[in-house]
């Protein structure tokens, strides 16, 4: 497994992955494109091989 920065390529993947863990709860796809947009650096993947196998979004706070 390899944890990577995504890929413009990976977001509907990683927005699959997203709906199909937390359903009615998740984030919606829009928001997954612009948390790439904004926070691109901070977007990552597992990947094993070409497939998504999870990821995580980080961001930075002031406080």
């Amino acid at each position: 497994m390899d944890i990577l920065s995504a890929r413009k390529e990976d977001l509907a993947a990683v927005y699959a992955l997203e709906n199909k863990l937390f359903g009615e709860h998740s984030y919606p796809q829009f928001f997954i494109r612009q948390a790439y947009d904004c926070w691109g650096e901070s977007l990552l993947v597992a990947k094993e091989g070409e497939a998504v196998a999870g990821y995580v979004l980080l961001t930075t706070s002031n406080v």
